[in-house]
């Protein structure tokens, strides 16, 4: 009964206030209101009154509409959770409608919004995911009655105009639930994230970030989650902002190749490391690779060539390929508080020397990545990643579908691309990826190991795309935080998200 005082004490101030301002005593009509008194009321309780209703008088059950997640944890992130309005935030959506309202009429337009209500002060709201992003398609109009009571002749004349509420729309994703229970699955306990994109078009097959949320409980798991060390609340997928380590060695690549500071018939030497200005910078392979071209230093992932490169490579034309790229901006993704990440402005050589293996300053969201590599994939296309397909009315009709207008093509020839995709190829052929089961499946991707200044404590990445004559998926794969390397976490994750993507291949083999 946690509201009654509450309640009575409004009413009573409401009504004390109207009778000094008219100086009589006089009835309002908040006295004769309904007021909840208790919520979340038992099945047996509702029964026993609505059965029973001399033995409750005064006492009325209104049902209140419950948002359901029937798959629980499944996709928590992206779908997101609802909560309820605060004092505050019911006053900023009171007077955006009313002030729609005003617009609506100033403007004379017909609207039939004048006829219904916003937003109630117990009402819910979406917090995060497609809930917050969509809340208002998802929300609905409130009915609104309106009651009129004359006095003629000594008779009462009562009018009454009811309208009944308005559903929310329908939104359809572009998530394929059983892609994403497999990614899940795939991802298991490692703190990370995993997206499958199709790389044609940005639709989002599979997001998933560890750990998840229940949001069927998150009113009563919300303090212990808020405060959680591991933050549940946190989409990795698009704001886990991290160092990415050897995959951006692509970007690294396209630049160099693209500006003619190096070629296919460039060469480095690889010893296992370089001096510049007497600071050492390592290979990971600490006897070196020997003599290294591109077409070799993107599969055996040679940071010593990617130095010498960043060497002789302007850092203002790395760093405009890089954002060409959309490192260190927002994808624009239909999803709230996506990160920008940073891309740092590139002054001194031993810093784009950094930059140029997916360190130093660097800061890359998984999104960012998957669809750089998506444009490798389709040919040179930055696509814009989306999550929803189309949004529909209560009647089943189509409002709206996703419209993409920020495909971006970039200035890459065709022989560049090539060599990029061979190269990708090659990782799992004969690179950094091989025997990890990966080449049954025609996978092109890169490794990454990204360090984070802690001993034996790195970003496990792999990103890349299936199969490579005809890419269907775009994927990445993160696992945050842990002693391995890039092929060997991340590989056999890819190798079982691959195993479900492309059954026939099992079969087969």
């Amino acid at each position: 009964m946690e509201y009654t005082g509450e309640a009575i004490e409004k009413v009573e101030k409401l009504k004390r206030n109207m009778e000094q301002k008219y100086g009589r005593t006089i009835r309002i009509k908040e006295e004769t209101d309904f007021y909840p008194i208790v919520s979340e009321v038992a099945w047996e309780k509702i029964i026993q009154i609505e059965t029973k209703p001399d033995e409750f008088p005064g006492i009325r059950v209104t049902p209140r509409p419950e948002r359901i997640y029937p798959e629980q944890t499944l996709a928590a992130h992206i779908l997101g959770y609802i909560g309820k309005l605060t004092e505050d935030e019911w006053k900023v959506h009171s007077n955006n409608w009313n002030n729609f309202i005003l617009a609506s009429s100033s403007a004379g337009n017909e609207t039939t919004s004048l006829l219904y209500d916003g937003y109630a002060e117990n009402d819910t709201i979406g917090r995060t995911g497609v809930e917050a992003y969509y809340e208002n398609e998802l929300h609905g109009l409130r009915g609104k009655k309106f009651e009129e009571i004359t006095c003629k002749n000594t008779q009462i004349e009562k009018t009454v105009l009811e309208r009944p509420p308005v559903p929310g729309n329908n939104l359809y994703l572009t998530l394929d639930s059983q892609i994403q229970a497999h990614a899940e699955k795939s991802l298991g306990t490692n703190s990370g994230a995993i997206i499958v994109m199709d790389p044609w078009n940005g639709e989002i097959l599979a997001m998933a970030s560890n750990p998840r949320f229940n949001p069927n409980t998150i009113e009563k798991d919300f303090r212990k989650l808020i405060r959680h060390p591991s933050k549940p609340f946190l989409n990795r997928a698009i704001q886990g902002a991290l160092p990415p380590g050897s995959i951006f060695k692509v970007v690294t690549a396209t630049a160099a190749l693209s500006s003619n500071t190096i070629t296919t018939q460039t060469i480095f030497e690889c010893p296992g490391y370089i001096k510049y200005k007497n600071i050492l910078f390592k290979c990971w392979s600490e006897y070196g690779h020997g003599l290294v071209t591109i077409e070799d230093a993107i599969p055996y992932s040679c940071n010593v060539f990617f130095f010498e490169t960043a060497k002789i490579l302007a850092g203002d034309t790395f760093y405009a390929w890089a954002k060409k790229f959309g490192i260190g901006e927002k994808t624009g993704i239909d999803l709230p508080h996506e990160k920008a990440g940073n891309m740092p402005k590139l002054a001194t050589t031993a810093s784009t020397m950094n930059v140029a293996i997916g360190q130093g300053a660097l800061l890359t969201t998984p999104l960012q990545l998957v669809r750089t590599y998506a444009a490798i994939a389709n040919g040179g296309t930055l696509v814009h990643p989306h999550v929803l397909l189309k949004i529909t009315n209560s009647q089943g009709e189509t409002v709206r579908t996703f419209q993409s207008k920020d495909n971006q093509k970039l200035s890459l020839p065709p022989d560049i691309i090539n060599l990029l995709r061979t190269s990708l190829q090659d990782v799992v052929i004969r690179g950094t990826a091989k025997d990890k089961g990966l080449d049954i499946y025609k996978v092109a991707g890169k490794t990454g190991t990204a360090e984070t200044g802690r001993h034996q404590d790195n970003h496990a990445w792999f990103a890349g795309y299936a199969p490579y004559e005809n890419p269907r998926y775009c994927f990445v794969i993160l696992v945050e935080h842990t002693p391995g390397h890039g092929g060997d976490i991340a590989g056999p994750i890819a190798r079982e998200l691959m195993s479900y993507l492309f059954p026939e291949v099992n079969h087969a083999s």
